[in-house]
């Protein structure tokens, strides 16, 4: 689940929704079984420009590219961006097929990067509010300027025990810590995370797959990967140097003086991961995506329940052309305010009963170096009221899809990656 807490929440924490507001939503849109929208034939995906209405042939959508149909079948659209490329958008035919990839681990195949709710919309919002912006609308990240990623890997041995470090540096020396630190330029998260180990345990490691994320404000995030040890020599004493003093394989994280105690539930979930039993839940084994992106984006995949049929219905937005939710994260704001944000901004001010439950992936791609340093976290949401009680604002409609137990069944304790936020 999406959890929040004064230093790192574990995956199993408490069941904590965004809280409601008690406003009326501004417009309601109650959905049945079909798919079909105003403006749209059931079941397409329907372009939509930005003032809300149809685009035709050759109009404007939000985005400021031009749509047009594609001659051999109407339900395609595609766009031309600044350069005069043709990008075919998605379809809710291709919208279902990367939700299974996102079930299964692999990457989101999207050529075209959407972002409903940007941080110029969210300012634009706020000023309208009377509100301050807190974050300017032309925000890029940028590794060690503007944002922060940290790796750190948790790796368990055949005994439970887990790899340590002594640390080196003068404000904390003596002081233990898992192998961690600050992702470079033009670096993925597991080349950071197997550079880190190395230079501070002295061993080579292959990582396995993320454990959880976790992000203080909205332009700090730490990866927290494991793996198996597969060469090099351990640290001794002897070995020191300005990366660290020594390392060693602990049993027992009491005999030691740690840096930090936001290293004991990492721990605790790394000896969960590898003591797991073949039959015991557990998402399958997934490392980020290398995917570019040149913003921090949200990615919602929010599932419901109709009381029709029992069916299951994804939200799928509707801007520019059908797509899963996407908003950029506000740099200076958690995840958790992003998030309750977006969902205002999607169900009005009266939010329905939800429940974030992780995350399906998280995508990123470093190179080349400080052009693409943005992420995409895909968070899985499920609303707690059947559909047909549940309003919706704005361009947006819900997708029947045919694998809703195989989605459901994901949002159980282990089944998504932990996004954990930090106060």
């Amino acid at each position: 689940m999406l959890a929040k807490s004064g230093t790192t929440s574990t995956a199993s924490g408490d069941d904590r929704s965004i809280d409601h507001c008690g406003a009326q939503s501004l417009s309601c849109r109650l959905s049945g079984g079909d798919s079909s929208t105003s403006g749209q034939g059931s079941g397409t995906s329907g372009a939509t420009t930005g003032s809300g209405s149809t685009s035709e042939t050759g109009s404007i959508g939000s985005s400021g590219h031009l749509l047009v149909h594609d001659e051999n079948n109407n339900n395609r659209k595609t766009i031309m961006d600044n350069q005069g490329h043709t990008i075919t958008l998605p379809t809710m035919d291709s919208i279902a097929r990367n939700i299974r990839l996102l079930l299964d681990g692999k990457p989101f195949e999207e050529m075209y990067e959407f972002c409903d709710f940007s941080l110029a919309d969210q300012n634009e919002t706020s000023l309208a509010k009377g509100i301050q912006p807190s974050a300017p609308s032309d925000y890029k990240p940028v590794i060690k300027k503007s944002v922060t990623y940290i790796v750190a890997a948790v790796l368990i041995n055949e005994h439970g025990d887990v790899l340590m470090m002594q640390e080196a540096k003068s404000s904390c020396a003596g002081q233990w810590y898992l192998p961690a630190g600050r992702m470079e330029p033009g670096e993925e998260v597991t080349e950071a995370a197997i550079r880190e180990v190395k230079e501070e345990t002295g061993l080579d490691f292959e990582p396995s797959t993320l454990l959880s994320v976790e992000g203080a404000g909205g332009s700090w995030y730490r990866f927290v990967v494991a793996g198996d040890v597969t060469g090099g020599r351990l640290k001794t004493p002897a070995d020191a140097d300005a990366e660290s003093l020594q390392a060693k394989w602990i049993g027992d994280l009491a005999e030691l003086s740690l840096r930090a105690n936001d290293v004991i539930p990492l721990v605790d979930r790394g000896r969960q991961f590898a003591m797991r039993r073949p039959n015991d839940p557990w998402y399958e084994l997934q490392l980020p995506a290398i995917r570019p992106h040149k913003r921090l984006l949200l990615r919602l995949l929010i599932a419901v329940r109709r009381r029709a049929d029992n069916g299951v219905c994804v939200l799928v937005s509707e801007k520019t052309a059908a797509h899963l939710p996407v908003c950029e994260i506000n740099p200076t704001r958690s995840i958790h305010s992003t998030l309750k944000k977006y969902m205002t901004e999607i169900f009005g001010s009266d939010l329905p009963p939800h429940r974030p439950h992780g995350l399906l992936s998280a995508e990123h791609s470093g190179k080349p170096a400080t052009s693409n340093d943005g992420i995409c976290l895909s968070l899985l949401v499920s609303v707690r009221i059947p559909l047909e009680d549940v309003c919706l604002i704005d361009k947006y409609t819900w997708l029947p899809v045919d694998f809703g137990d195989e989605l459901l069944s994901r949002m159980g304790k282990n089944l998504t990656v932990p996004l954990n936020v930090i106060r």
